[in-house]
């Protein structure tokens, strides 16, 4: 099976809104509650201290959607999002909602991340271009310095998603949860143990991109 290239999962996004009608905030919230079951799988959630890292981006408010869904099942949940300026239409969203259940959310000021026995790292998608900037890439490496387990969202921070370039600095993720379909950079050297999440999309889109689809969510979401 070939893993898709960002130019070719830039492609998959555009078909499933403009001709689906299949919306980011649809798929950032499937792509939220699939790691929200995936902790579940790995980790026991009641009373687990988890720390959200957020961008500004859709892989955001995929973050914060895991937030809302880690709090519901019993969870502590932390989410710090990298700035307060410029975040797109699905962390706002997100961002809303975190709010009114007053869940704790701060913005990133360069001081130590909270004590936690899970980080989620939801900071950069597959977009990446070049080496993260500050203030997210102070956020990776006190990440990668805290002692807690990392679960990446569809791609660790910092690695390209078609090359698969190691960026500096680069999330060292102990586990990640790809959204759709396997992307080619996505390597175990630092992407940790890989699943696949199902974000909604119709199996004719698959067949429309020419690719392999051995029923990877036969056994799950």
């Amino acid at each position: 099976m070939k893993g898709l290239t960002a130019e070719e999962m830039a492609h998959i996004d555009f078909l499933a809104i403009e001709k689906y009608g299949i919306t980011l905030l649809q798929m950032m919230e499937l792509a939220g509650a699939s790691l929200a079951e995936l902790t579940s799988r790995l980790f026991t959630v009641k009373d687990l201290r988890v720390t959200v890292l957020a961008g500004k981006g859709n892989n955001g408010g995929g973050g914060l959607s895991v937030a809302r869904h880690l709090c519901n099942r019993g969870a502590n949940v932390n989410v710090v999002l990298s700035q307060k300026d410029g975040l797109k239409e699905a962390v706002n969203h997100q961002l809303h909602t975190l709010n009114q259940m007053k869940l704790p959310v701060s913005f990133y000021d360069y001081k130590e991340l909270p004590e936690s026995d899970v980080i989620v790292d939801a900071l950069l998608g597959y977009n990446l271009q070049g080496n993260p900037r500050p203030p997210i890439a102070d956020m990776i490496r006190k990440a990668n310095d805290h002692s807690s387990p990392i679960i990446s969202l569809d791609m660790p921070s910092g690695l390209s998603a078609t090359t698969g370039k190691v960026m500096d600095p680069c999330i060292e993720a102990d586990y990640t949860m790809t959204l759709a379909y396997p992307k080619k950079g996505c390597s175990e050297k630092v992407a940790g143990r890989l699943f696949v999440a199902d974000i909604g999309l119709p199996l004719g889109l698959y067949k429309e991109m020419g690719l392999d689809f051995p029923d990877f969510f036969t056994w799950g979401e």
